[in-house]
């Protein structure tokens, strides 16, 4: 009977307990932008009868960019094809093979349980750190992770991000709680799907002692290397089937998939659309003449990383808040390559959801959660120049983003 009681009232807790009253601006914020984008949508799109930009802040939903990697690995004899779908690292395929004994091969099935997989999974998450903090503080953090503009531009392509998202978000869980062998393990498989999470090793270096920040960086770069070498070795046309030819060729089209990839991407206007980079923002404004991308982005990114590591440098001797520095570096992550599509502004969930155990005394601290409020957002507003996805979603987004970087 006691323990009934005792459950009743950590219930009764749980629904009673208000969160710092600055989440519900926080909630409201977002609500405001997103319902104003979709009052222009609806503007331009039944009041003006114009089609497809002006009529969605939205890619088309057809989860193209799941289809194209699943349905690469389905037709292909393994690793040694190249294309638009083979461009993900090779441990992705085994993730891949995965989904598809789950579903028989299924298309439809398999972006189901992939976005279900990325959706619940944060969902859970979410709940279990918060736990504490009471249904109000979980329903808002758990709408601007779920429900973000990013987050639905994950569910419109059914793009791998959300993968990547859910295995931040778990790292950010790890960080908060000192468990850096579990952190390792998270951004380590991360990084075996794509590169960009590496930069996420910089964290326990300026959050760590230095040589206890090396040595989970060195786990993590085991996990990463580790599970890329297993895929090699074991996937379809790798060492197994292959021999070191097969190993070889695998490298090899990958690299050939990755430079499709970048002429497309980064050496072309469609890099812009639903892109939010520097290099983005600035293609959008002036045209990709101007600081062409074949030359400004090693410079950009070297000259953001190098701010990266001074800022985190003064955070660490500031004793700056977890949540800051998971900002700091999600932003740059964003921000620094050539072009950046939408749905990688889930590298920002980590810190939503770190910030909501934070009392906000941090300076600034309730600046840079308007910012990453609004950098998650959509702002099919203010067109530029003849491009008519060259919205403030591109340029806005950015400054956004860098304005984040200079507050942190």
């Amino acid at each position: 009977m006691r323990r009934v009681v005792q459950s009743g009232d950590m219930i009764n807790t749980y629904f009673k307990r208000v969160p710092h009253y600055f989440w519900f601006y926080l909630f409201f914020l977002w609500i405001f932008f997103t319902a104003l984008a979709v009052s222009i949508n609806y503007y331009h799109g039944v009041v003006k009868g114009l089609s497809y930009p002006k009529n969605s802040f939205l890619p088309p939903i057809g989860f193209g960019d799941f289809f194209a990697p699943f349905g690469a690995w389905t037709e292909s004899q393994g690793l040694g094809d190249s294309g638009f779908g083979m461009t993900y690292f090779p441990a992705t395929y085994i993730f891949l093979n995965f989904i598809r004994a789950l579903t028989d091969d299924s298309p439809s099935l398999s972006v189901t349980l992939s976005l279900l997989i990325w959706f619940l999974g944060s969902f859970l998450v979410i709940f279990k750190f918060l736990r504490h903090n009471g249904f109000l503080q979980f329903l808002i953090t758990g709408s601007l992770v779920a429900f973000s503009y990013p987050s639905m531009v994950v569910f419109a392509t059914g793009n791998l991000e959300g993968w990547i998202g859910l295995l931040l978000l778990l790292s950010g869980v790890f960080a908060y709680q000192n468990k850096w062998n579990s952190f390792a393990i998270c951004i380590g498989v991360a990084c075996a799907i794509k590169g960009v999470p590496l930069i996420f090793v910089l964290l326990p270096l300026f959050v760590l002692k230095y040589k206890s920040g090396a040595i989970v960086a060195l786990k993590t770069a085991l996990v990463a290397v580790g599970l890329t070498i297993y895929s090699l070795v074991t996937l379809p046309g790798g060492f197994l089937d292959r021999g070191y030819s097969g190993v070889k060729e695998a490298v090899k089209t990958i690299y050939i998939s990755q430079e499709k990839y970048r002429e497309l991407m980064v050496d072309s206007i469609a890099g812009v659309h639903y892109g939010h980079s520097f290099l983005n923002a600035i293609h959008s404004l002036f045209g990709i003449q101007t600081m062409p991308s074949q030359f400004w982005a090693p410079i950009v990114f070297l000259i953001l990383i190098a701010i990266l590591l001074g800022l985190l440098y003064l955070q660490k001797i500031a004793g700056i808040d977890l949540w800051v520095k998971f900002l700091a570096v999600s932003a740059i992550a964003c921000v620094a390559l050539p072009t950046s599509t939408d749905y990688k502004l889930v590298y920002l969930s980590p810190a939503l959801l770190l910030a909501a155990k934070s009392n906000l005394n941090v300076r600034y601290a309730k600046f840079l959660l308007i910012l990453t409020v609004f950098a998650i957002t959509p702002k099919p507003w203010l067109y530029v120049g003849e491009d008519p996805f060259a919205n403030a979603t591109v340029y806005l987004t950015a400054t956004t983003l860098l304005a984040i970087i200079g507050t942190c």
